[in-house]
This record gives structure tokens, C-alpha cells and sequence, in this order.
């Protein structure tokens, strides 16, 4: 039923069209055979609530199960590490960092190349829905008391949730997108012009507003297939909208000075409109699964497998080993045991014991020394406990989001308030003393340390100069813990905005080869040093 164009063309088809030609000689003209009678088929009440209500799986399979960003973007990230090297992965976490290979051929391709299309699929989705509802379309569905109830509504607020949704993690990822929406002149393509990344963001966070005022206009509940195993009340999906606006705002940043810039109060604003309740699909093997969480807690030889970065747990050691390993060369780099009082990541008994939601393991299984002992690690994320084709897996946490209000109350100056939000998973999860509005207490209780080595004062988390943590490194890190195992993409976003990604690292990505192949338009790129470096 969807516009179906060449996989190379098929950003384009966010505009809804059949075929379109490109540049002067180049005939793109594509029948849909899939479905030649398309128009037919979106007035069709039934098939309409079928494509948008398809399009929320998409976006999890880019997000959990697709490997070219599963694989990829929690090494780049440093929130994970390993030395696998599917999908470019170890050519793109390795250091040195390289420029992104954008490249029609090169193993890290996918990683720019999936996530348009798929984005842009389900803004295809999501605007053709609105354009037959707003051509005259009435969504009657009968319920399970034989009851017919017109739910055209819900179709366009869940439309407009996952329109701004698609539009915003364009936004996100890359530097150049299109901003259409569904009242887009379509007659305009061949001269529409790529909008700047801050452009497409405003037109998420538009779509996202418009899917906040008519849920909250209409009663309804959206069907338990669609976000798979959530059923959302109207108020529930005002609130979701709500709390994507939020992460758009605060990871759209490319760099410290663009997230100190951003519009904290409308940040607060969202976050306090957002979830009540975590955001929790249901995997099965007949329905959604995880690679993410897959990858991120195995430890079998022979398996695609990751470890937690020294770069993500590091920061809680207290023992000065965590310094010394940043300033060693790389290949000094080598596994050591965290002392910390942070019960999350290790537990009561020492550095070798496990924590709440990482543990720890002795061996080195799928880790290869001639690719970069910096790589290892002897902490593996394990939140989860090993599951990842069962049971609820949380997408977005009102943590989280308490965590991104901690933000934008330390941003505004409120930093009382600021360290009271940091504190509630701080104190509960980690059993750590409260932070203040200056930075990381010290525990009372010293936590254990590997032998002979000196013990630093016990304040969670440490810079990597060794200094306590301020308020906002305190929230960075009780955010970076809190939120790793959400999605593959979230530690990028957010890391990029803080400054921690490191060096050299692209801090966005160019549109794909192929697409700009396709418009005859100069292949670019970014990270290595060049443009679009992290410093």
C-alpha cells in the first residue's frame, strides 16, 4: 500500500508519491507493483489505521534490532565497547577516530543509510495518513461490544506523535534533512532544497505540539499492536509526545556550547508534561525482539558481544585507577577493577563482585588483543539480566526524564531543585549520599579497593582529572547510567551534547551516499579532525 520507490530513492517517498524523476536525464519513474492501486488503498479506513499503526515498529527496529546502528552507535558512544568489527563497528570506535566512510560500499554505509530510510519510511507513513483523513477520510471501528466509534482522531494524533517522531531523529542524526509534512507541495520536489538539521527539529517538535492538542482534545485508546503490548489513552500519548519533545530539544545539541544554548525553560516545560510511566513494549519472538540488549549482555565465545566502556562506568571509581587509564596511550590501556560505592556498578563485596545493573566477569570471551586491549573492559551491562525476546523492555523511563528536568533546573540556576532530581536515582538505585548543588558528596563508607593502591576521596563521579564531579558532570553521569540499554542511538545523542564523545568522532551524520549519488549532489562526510568533529 506504501509508496514503494528504489531503495535509492526512497527518502523521497516521504512526500508520498508514486515515482518522481531526478536530475535531467535520470528517470527514477517507479510503478508501485506492490500495490498499483495505492489511491484505493488509502482510502481504505482499515488499511489507513494499518499503515500508521505499522510505522512504530519500524522505528524500534532501527532503534533495537537494526544492526547497522545496533552494532555501531553504543561503541561509538563509548557507552559500550568491543572489538567486533561487523558493520564498521571497530572502524568506527577505534582510536584515533576515523571520518565516517561514507561510501556506498564501506561496512559502516548502513549506519547512515538505514536509519534515513527507515525515518523517512515512517514519515511517508504518517503524512499519508493525514493527507487522506484530511481529504475527507472517517476511521469507523467497532469495538469489542459490537459498538462502532469513529477513531479518526486517534489516527491523526498517533500520526502527528510519530510524524514529529521521524522528522525529529532526522533532525538528530543528520545534518540535512527534508522537512516535509503532510500539506508539503509536492509539485516543489525536483527544487526543494535539504533543511538545515535546527529546521527539521522545529518541525518535529510543531508535529509533536499538534499530536499533544488533539489527543488532548479526544477520548480514545490507541490498539495494543501498535506501540506492541502499550495500550495509550489519549493523556498517555499527550504525555509520550511530550517526553519525545523533550529528548529533541536536549539531544539535538551537536556540541556544549549548542546544548547550553537551548531553550531550557520549553525543555522543563515538556519534561514535566511528559511520562508518568515508563514506556515498556512487549518483546516476544513473534512480535519485537532486541539485538541491543542481545549484543550488550552476552558473553558466549564465538558471539557478536559488548562490555560496558571505562568511559561510561569509570567515572565511578574512586581509586585513581580510572585516571591513570586515560592517561595511558592506547596500548597501555589495559582491563582494571573499579572500586566505587555506586552499587550499580559493583557490589558490597569489591571491584570483582556485581552490581545492580552491571556485572562483573574475569574472563576476556570475545574480546581480540591485536584490535585493541583499550577496548576491554571487566564490567558488562546487564540490566536486564541477560533477557532480550521477553518481557517489557523500557524504551523511555520517567527517569530518564527526571534526569533531563535535572538538567534544565541546574541550566536555569534552580540548582537545589536540580540536585533533588539527580538525588532520587542517585540515592535509591546507586545507595549513594546526596549530591549538592556543588557537585558529588563523599560516602561516609570508603568502598573497597584493589590492593596497594591509593584510595582517593570517595566522591561519585570522578572527572577524569580526578576532581568531584560539579552538578551538571553529576547529572551527566547519573543520566549516562540511569539511561544505558534504552536505545542504540540515545548515548551518542546525549554524549555529543555534553563534550564526552571523543576526539575526533563525527558528532553527526551527512546524508547518505547514495541518496546524494542519486541527486547528483557531492558526497561529504564528517569526524577524523575535519568538519563535524568531536574536540
Amino acid at each position: 500500500m506504501r509508496t514503494r520507490l528504489l531503495r535509492r530513492a526512497a527518502a523521497l517517498g516521504a512526500l508520498g508519491l508514486t515515482g518522481i524523476a531526478v536530475g535531467a536525464c535520470q528517470d527514477l519513474t517507479v510503478p508501485n507493483q506492490n500495490n498499483p492501486d495505492r489511491d484505493k488503498a488509502l482510502q481504505n479506513p482499515g488499511d489507513v489505521e494499518a499503515l500508521i499503526g505499522g510505522s512504530w515498529r519500524v522505528m524500534w527496529s532501527r532503534q533495537q534490532s537494526g544492526t547497522s546502528v545496533v552494532y555501531t552507535l553504543p561503541l561509538v558512544a563509548d557507552e559500550m565497547s568491543a572489538t567486533y568489527a561487523n558493520e564498521g563497528a571497530l572502524e568506527l570506535a577505534s582510536e584515533p577516530r576515523a571520518p565516517y566512510n561514507n561510501s556506498t560500499i564501506a561496512d559502516a554505509g548502513g549506519l547512515a543509510r538505514f536509519p534515513w530510510y527507515d525515518f523517512h519510511s515512517i514519515l511517508s507513513s504518517a503524512n499519508e495518513t493525514l493527507m487522506s483523513i484530511d481529504s475527507g477520510l472517517v476511521i469507523l471501528t467497532t469495538d469489542s461490544g459490537s459498538t462502532e466509534r469513529d477513531n479518526t482522531q486517534r489516527a491523526r494524533a498517533f500520526a502527528k506523535l510519530m510524524q514529529g517522531v521521524s522528522l525529529g531523529y532526522l533532525g538528530m542524526l543528520y545534518d540535512q534533512a527534508w522537512a516535509v509534512r503532510e500539506h508539503t507541495d509536492t509539485s516543489l520536489i525536483l527544487g526543494l532544497p535539504f533543511s538545515p538539521y535546527r529546521e527539521v527539529m522545529d518541525s518535529a517538535l510543531l508535529s509533536l505540539d499538534e499530536a499533544v492538542a488533539i489527543a488532548r482534545a479526544n477520548s480514545f485508546i490507541t490498539p495494543r499492536s501498535w506501540v506492541v503490548g502499550v495500550p495509550l489513552p489519549n493523556e498517555e500519548l499527550a504525555r509520550v509526545a511530550s517526553s519525545y519533545a523533550a529528548r529533541i530539544l536536549v539531544y539535538g545539541a551537536r556540541t556544549p556550547e549548542e546544548r547550553a544554548a537551548v531553550d531550557w525553560q520549553r525543555v522543563l516545560d515538556y519534561a514535566n508534561a511528559g511520562i508518568r510511566q515508563d514506556l515498556s513494549p512487549e518483546m516476544s519472538s513473534n512480535t519485537i525482539t532486541s539485538t541491543y540488549l542481545s549484543i550488550s549482555q552476552r558473553n558466549t565465545l564465538g558471539t557478536v558481544a559488548a562490555r560496558a566502556d571505562y568511559r561510561l562506568v569509570g567515572p565511578a571509581d574512586t581509586s585513581g585507577e580510572y585516571q591513570k587509564w586515560m592517561a595511558k596511550p592506547l596500548s597501555d590501556r589495559v582491563r582494571f577493577n573499579i572500586a566505587t560505592a555506586d552499587r550499580r556498578v559493583t557490589g558490597a563485596g569489591g571491584p570483582t563482585t556485581s552490581g545492580t545493573y552491571f556485572r562483573y566477569l574475569a574472563d576476556n570471551n570475545n574480546l581480540r588483543p591485536e584490535r585493541g586491549v583499550y577496548h576491554f573492559s571487566g564490567y558488562q551491562w546487564f540490566r536486564n539480566n541477560g533477557t532480550s525476546s521477553s518481557g517489557l523492555k523500557a524504551i523511555m523511563t520517567v527517569d530518564e526524564m527526571r534526569l533531563i528536568k535535572a538538567e534544565a533546573l541546574a541550566r536555569l540556576g534552580r540548582f537545589q531543585e536540580a540536585a533533588d532530581s539527580a538525588n532520587v536515582t542517585r540515592i535509591a538505585n546507586g545507595k549513594l549520599d546526596s549530591v549538592t548543588a556543588s557537585g558529588g558528596r563523599a560516602s561516609t563508607t570508603p568502598p573497597p579497593a584493589p590492593p596497594a593502591q591509593p584510595v582517593l576521596q570517595p566522591c561519585v563521579p570522578r572527572t577524569d582529572s580526578g576532581a568531584c564531579g560539579d552538578l551538571l558532570y553529576s547529572i551527566m553521569y547519573e543520566r549516562m547510567i540511569e539511561a544505558a540499554g534504552l536505545d542504540a542511538m540515545r548515548a551518542y545523542l546525549d554524549r555529543r551534547g555534553w563534550g564526552t564523545l571523543a576526539p575526533g568522532t563525527f558528532i553527526q551524520l551527512p546524508v547518505p551516499a547514495r541518496e546524494l549519488q542519486t541527486l547528483r549532489m557531492a558526497v561529504y562526510t564528517f569526524g577524523g579532525g575535519g568538519p563535524g568533529s568531536a574536540k
